[in-house]
């Protein structure tokens, strides 16, 4: 073989050139053609959460945190390794043909990445641009105003009163990680009957050994697209964990744009029958409905809002601000510079601001059913 290809070197071009032309036509045809990456998100995706991820989902650990882990020093000893060789060749002047080693191990290297990015684009890339959640549930978004705004606000505020009835004074908080894969696969899986694009079955989710190293990112889950793992701080306010867990499940299903997988969620656990799910869910809902409010009233109403809150939704929501708070700026804001263009690149135009167009799919939701109505568009206390 490295006859044939001039010391491999040839065969480096052409697995660099077959991967990324097969990315380029994949992720440009789905783009021209939503009806075929619909298509492969139902009949092709499927199979690689349902086989990969219950081969890893056996796993009690996080396989891509020991991928990574082990990936980065293996990196370290292979540059401490060549650099050494390097040396030992300069003292000795034995080095032969310097610049076609460099070029090879290049190569090599981006060959690597091409093949990666393949599978990026087959198990994530394609499903950025599927239909719509929305589409598929027929729901009508529109921007929204200050008075759905309020009207959203005050339905959630009432789910969580609900929930926290239920719940009988206990902490709502499951405490172990089967617990909360428990409750959180059932949810997910009772929202396969309603919205037929979702997969039935998902695999466990994996609390992150170093999730101290997520909480500096500011990340409270990421989806793994080589392991088809579902992963969560487990760091974070446990307020925040199911709601974070069925998000991850989302992607997991197959929709990867970041507001759909909010709504996924929230529907998830508004719909499951444990009031700990139907707690995060309303919970997490309201954060993101309160920032949008923020921005949309004055302070005096904000405080008036925030008074009419139950006591430990109040509390919780301190406890999540403190805790995220700790990590503003540095290395947390460049990561989130890095995955604002991430989402950018992937059809996202809103970048990480899309993680708050959950409210526009809530209010289009609730319109729809007319439950939204129900409740007072008018400031609070007037």
């Amino acid at each position: 073989m490295r006859d044939r290809f001039g010391d491999g070197i040839k065969g480096y071009w052409i697995c660099i050139g077959v991967t990324a032309a097969f990315s380029a036509a994949l992720l440009l045809g789905s783009f021209r053609q939503p009806s075929f990456a619909e298509w492969y998100a139902r009949n092709i995706f499927p199979v690689f959460p349902l086989v990969v991820g219950t081969l890893t989902g056996a796993a009690p650990f996080s396989l891509i945190e020991l991928i990574l882990g082990g990936a980065l020093l293996a990196t370290l000893a292979i540059a401490v390794w060549k650099c050494a060789r390097f040396l030992r060749r300069r003292r000795h002047q034995a080095e032969k043909s310097p610049r076609k080693s460099w070029t090879r191990q290049i190569l090599r290297l981006i060959c690597l990445a091409c093949s990666i990015f393949l599978l990026f684009v087959l198990t994530f890339g394609i499903n950025f641009n599927r239909m719509t959640f929305a589409q598929q549930a027929g729901l009508d978004v529109q921007p929204v105003s200050t008075g759905e705004l309020r009207q959203l606000f005050r339905l959630l505020v009432r789910d969580i009163d609900e929930a926290l009835a239920l719940l009988e004074g206990d902490s709502p908080v499951p405490l172990s990680n089967g617990d909360i894969n428990g409750r959180a696969q059932k949810a997910m899986a009772g929202l396969g009957g309603a919205h037929p694009g979702m997969i039935g079955r998902y695999p466990r989710a994996k609390p992150i050994l170093f999730s101290g190293a997520m909480s500096r990112l500011q990340v409270g889950g990421f989806y793994s697209f080589l392991t088809m793992e579902a992963n969560y701080n487990r760091r974070m306010p446990g307020v925040n964990i199911p709601f974070t867990v069925c998000h991850e499940f989302a992607h997991v299903s197959g929709f990867a744009r970041e507001d759909e997988a909010n709504f996924i969620a929230y529907l998830a656990c508004s719909q499951s029958a444990d009031p700990w799910l139907r707690y995060s869910g309303a919970f997490s809902a309201l954060r993101y409905t309160l920032s949008a409010l923020r921005n949309g009233v004055d302070a005096e109403e904000y405080a008036r809002l925030w008074a009419s809150l139950p006591d430990r939704a109040q509390e919780d929501l301190r406890i999540t601000q403190e805790f995220w708070r700790l990590y503003e700026g540095g290395v947390g804001d460049a990561f989130q510079s890095a995955n604002d263009m991430f989402l950018r690149a992937n059809n996202q135009a809103d970048g990480v601001q899309s993680y708050g167009r959950i409210v526009e799919l809530l209010v289009a939701y609730y319109s729809d059913s007319g439950k939204l109505g129900a409740f007072s568009a008018e400031p609070e206390g007037s």
